[in-house]
């Protein structure tokens, strides 16, 4: 049974993931010195290729995890280890020329 709360939480997360706001620029940028009748060429093509990476670890990743001996824990705990490492830092560098 499709379950509508589920479903726009997980499309939710996948525009999250995707950011095409984000990657606009950054195709802007790609494609500034490419004619404009290849643009859409090079779009489906991106498209296509992140598709098939996103389907590709929607099928393997889990496999490919539990292979290396790895757990959903660990990313969440270096997730959360990675930003307060990084402020840390930040602020030793900013008191030393303090």
């Amino acid at each position: 049974m499709l379950e509508w709360p589920n479903l726009l939480r997980e499309l939710i997360t996948l525009f999250v993931v995707i950011d095409p706001i984000g990657s606009l620029p950054v195709f802007l940028f790609a494609t500034a010195n490419v004619p404009q009748h290849l643009h859409k060429s090079f779009a489906l093509r991106a498209v296509l290729v992140a598709g098939l990476v996103l389907l590709g670890f929607l099928v393997g990743g889990q496999y490919l995890l539990e292979n290396l001996g790895l757990r959903l824990g660990s990313f969440q705990v270096a997730g959360g280890i990675i930003p307060v490492s990084y402020t840390h830092l930040r602020a030793h560098e900013t008191l030393r020329y303090l």
